[in-house]
């Protein structure tokens, strides 16, 4: 380089460091302060995820770190289709052309009308070197029998999950204990016959679906793969080669951050729980799936934008594995090209943007270090608790797995009814005559759309007894500009139920307000002029349905005694309040 370059440079660098002198912490702090108004001006930049896990405004240190070996997963995962078929002869076609579409492995949905016979096998398993296998009900001796046709170079999962199965409802204590016994003979049998093939998939969707939160996931997960772990070792294999039998499949969603941490601590806390069973090299197969909760029936398409967040978090989480769910999984009426949209999804995070070429890409970031520290502590204590209660076996039988989730569900669901957590499509967003809305279930279990698709039969059971949508008028004051954002916030709101919006024409002042004496109207303008003509508009109307976009006064009292029903506004229950109008309209019992 030219001298005299080297001494402008360095001039430069000096006279930009002049401009920027060091910070400290306590300026920092105090500066930031003074820029919010506020003392504590971390406190105030805190945002929280939901179940105890925040994300700090800024990280001066680091919290945790999981960059040894066993914590962290390959750079290059595997992408995996998912597969449901009608009957077992359906199974080859399937694999193979998701095998034509690029993908290294696959999940097969098994149950007691599609489950491969030794044919079928023999077939798959020759063609197909990755096949793990689900199901809800006990399926040990198909597992045997695919065990038979496999060789030592077969990779994947028999899928043996007896905990799995007894939460599904398809075992009792006695099923369980008898389920255990013979898939550790399995699995003692895979050790030799084909040790490449895991036994056990530790599997806790059915906990997850019902609204567990990430850390009891997680413990549940941990006390399952400790169960199954014991179990092979009281049968005599040893420790390191019965950790090497258990895959996890683990649900993520489009929380990328939490679900990132979800990963992360995973290998960190059952790392810990190999070195204290003693297992010297210890490792982790994570197999990383979209969570089916975070699916929606509303406005389907945006599933696929919640199945690229999903992936994306999986494989930045360390997953082994990675599969998308198709987009139209709970819909009735299945897309032909679903199945290929979510396995290209997977396929280009992977190899045409680069995700797979990088080890443990959230290593460093303190914020994700922290995230993953704080849940892995939460996860923690949780799992120590359920060990002192027997295990997983002693939490199913007692239903103290059923208690913890309905508690922490119910915080869940506040989030969603107040919109706190959104959900596109649904709660926001939504469209109004949307056609996927004629495919809501009549029951269903819980869901994170419960209570949203609960509107919306309501609104259709209005719809078939009236022949048309139920309507709400809405009546504006003022300009444009003044009302516009709060106009548009009630119309989403509105649509959130299938609840169509008949906007009034624009009413510059209160004597040219026309008069709705029949059937609810919403009236919105800004606060101030809400506060210098809202009554008088209100009386304007002539209505005793009146709801008013905007925080409730002082003086409410006298509000309501003009007509004025509620006060809609950002952290009101809007479930509550959509079902009370459309039960006003007619919508429903």
């Amino acid at each position: 380089m030219n001298p005299s370059c080297g001494v402008y440079m360095s001039a430069l660098e000096s006279s930009v460091e002049s401009l920027f002198p060091p910070a400290t912490r306590s300026e920092w702090l105090r500066r930031a302060g003074d820029a919010l108004g506020v003392e504590d001006p971390l406190a105030k930049l805190q945002r929280s995820l939901g179940e105890g896990i925040c994300v700090e405004g800024l990280y001066f240190d680091r919290k945790g770190s999981a960059r040894d070996g066993a914590a962290v997963g390959e750079a290059k995962w595997k992408v995996v289709a998912e597969h449901r078929v009608e009957g077992p002869t359906l199974w080859a076609a399937s694999l193979e052309e998701a095998a034509a579409g690029g993908v290294d492995g696959h999940l097969l949905s098994l149950d007691e009308t599609n489950a491969p016979g030794p044919e079928e096998w023999r077939v798959l398993v020759q063609a197909h070197p990755w096949i793990d296998a689900e199901s809800t009900s006990p399926q040990v001796e198909n597992a045997s029998l695919r065990l038979d046709l496999s060789g030592a170079d077969v990779g994947g999962c028999l899928g043996l999950d007896p905990a799995g199965w007894w939460a599904h409802g398809s075992l009792d204590r006695e099923g369980f204990d008898s389920a255990m016994e013979e898939s550790v003979k399995v699995a003692a049998r895979g050790c030799e016959a084909a040790p490449r093939l895991r036994t056990f998939a530790v599997d806790t969707s059915v906990h997850h679906a019902a609204g567990a939160d990430e850390a009891l996931d997680l413990a549940l997960i941990l006390a399952t793969a400790l169960h199954y772990l014991r179990a092979m070792e009281e049968r005599g294999i040893e420790v390191e080669t019965a950790a090497r039998r258990i895959l996890f499949r683990l649900r993520v969603d489009s929380r990328f951050f939490l679900s990132i941490a979800k990963g992360r601590a995973l290998r960190q806390l059952w790392s810990q729980v190999q070195r204290e069973c003693g297992v010297e090299a210890p490792g982790c197969a994570v197999f990383a799936r979209q969570a089916e909760r975070s699916l929606s029936i509303l406005d389907p398409w945006v599933n696929v934008l919640r199945g690229t967040a999903a992936a994306f978090a999986g494989a930045l989480g360390g997953a082994d594995l990675v599969s998308v769910s198709r987009y139209d999984l709970r819909l009735e009426e299945k897309s032909p090209h679903a199945a290929r949209l979510a396995r290209n999804t997977a396929l280009i995070l992977r190899d045409e943007s680069h995700l797979g070429r990088v080890k443990d890409p959230a290593g460093g970031s303190y914020a994700l270090e922290g995230m993953t520290a704080d849940l892995a502590r939460r996860a923690w204590e949780i799992f120590r608790e359920i060990e002192s209660l027997d295990s997983i076996a002693g939490v199913l039988e007692s239903g103290w797995v059923a208690e913890r989730i309905v508690a922490v569900r119910e915080s869940r669901r506040r989030a969603l009814r107040t919109r706190k957590e959104a959900r596109t499509g649904v709660s926001e967003f939504a469209l109004v005559d949307d056609p996927a809305e004629m495919q809501i279930p009549q029951e269903s279990s819980w869901h994170l759309d419960s209570d949203f698709e609960a509107l919306r039969r309501r609104s259709l059971d209005f719809r078939r007894r009236r022949g048309q949508r139920p309507r709400v008028k809405i009546v504006t004051l003022g300009p444009s500009s003044e009302f516009n954002a709060r106009l548009i916030w009630t119309e989403n709101l509105l649509a959130a139920a299938g609840i169509g919006a008949d906007r009034s024409p624009e009413a510059l002042e209160v004597s040219r307000i026309e008069a709705l004496p029949e059937g609810p109207v919403v009236f919105c303008t800004s606060d101030a002029r809400l506060e210098r003509e809202g009554l008088a508009a209100v009386a304007a109307l002539g209505s005793q349905d009146v709801h008013v976009a905007g925080r409730p006064p002082a003086d409410e009292v006298l509000w309501r005694e003009r007509g004025v029903r509620s006060w809609i506004h950002v952290g009101i229950d809007v479930v509550d309040w959509l079902e009370g109008l459309l039960m006003e309209m007619g919508g429903g019992e």
